[in-house]
This record gives structure tokens, sequence and C-alpha cells, in this order.
């Protein structure tokens, strides 16, 4: 459909197709698959980099790769959780550290846990915490999930690789 579009259209109209039919697919359970082997998604990762690449150019980088969609999908997981918006049978599978008195390096009240297993190592539980630490303390203050999202995405635009 975007190789046919991108015959007549211009970009606007190509960014509004790509949200419209791309995107919600590959961000459906994102969470719960977007850990998967690189193996497993190398086939979703080509398909989605050929669709951006047939919007033609891309003004100021406005569209994230899969790996960028994945780290802000667990952003928002991990904000829900920080501002207890999520369920209590979801939250209490995080473990939380001790709460002292004193200040410590560490600006999240959940413990990351040192994973046994590959499996263990891409989900949400080790790789949502390690995301979490690597986000500016200016975004994680964010007092709406809509805020959140904003600025991370910006975030992960701005520092693309």
């Amino acid at each position: 459909m975007l190789k046919r579009l991108a015959l007549c259209a211009n970009y606007k109209i190509m960014k509004n197709a790509y949200y419209s039919f791309i995107a919600p697919y590959i961000d459906y359970s994102l969470l719960n698959w977007g850990s998967a082997t690189n193996q497993s998604l190398q086939s979703l990762k080509k398909v989605l980099d050929k669709a951006i690449l047939l919007m033609g150019q891309i003004p100021e980088k406005s569209i994230l790769n899969f790996d960028q969609m994945y780290e802000l999908s667990v952003g928002k997981f991990i904000w829900q959780l920080h501002n207890s918006q999520l369920p209590s049978c979801i939250s209490s599978l995080f473990t939380k550290r001790p709460v002292y008195n004193i200040s410590t390096r560490s600006s999240t009240p959940y413990i990351l846990i040192n994973p046994k297993t590959a499996y263990l190592r891409r989900s949400v539980f080790f790789n949502g915490l390690k995301i979490w630490h690597k986000i500016p303390d200016l975004i994680k203050k964010s007092k709406s999930l809509q805020n959140f999202k904003k600025k991370f995405k910006m975030h992960l635009l701005e520092n693309f690789e």
C-alpha cells in the first residue's frame, strides 16, 4: 500500500498512512513480543525498515525504528509502575528495594534482578529497569503518561544511533 501511495502522495500523507496502517500492528502487544530474539524479529524489522524507506526523505528523524518503539513501550510500562498506575498483581512481580533515609545512586525503588538465562535477560523485568535507568531524570519526573511519552520519544529521536 505504501509503495503505491508513494507514487502520488507527499510525506505528510505517507506519515499519516504509516501511523494508521502499520504502527498500530507493531505497537500492539510490543511489550510482550518485542523482547524476542533478534533472529525471530529479523524479518519484522526488515519490513518495518522498508516501510520507513518507502516514505522517502524523513524530516528531522520523526519516526521511531523497531528498537526505539520497544524502548518507548517499555519506558511507558515502567513509568506506570513507578507512578503506581498498574494493577497490584503486576507491580507485585517486581522486587522492591528496602527504604532507607539516605540517598542512594539508584533512582528507582525496584531491584534490578541478575538474570540467569537469556530468556530472563530479554524480559521486561530486566530490560524495563535497565531502560529506566538510562532515561534522564527530567523525563522520568513527568506528571502524566502523555507528557512522559512525548518527552521520551523526542529523547529517543535525538539520540538515534
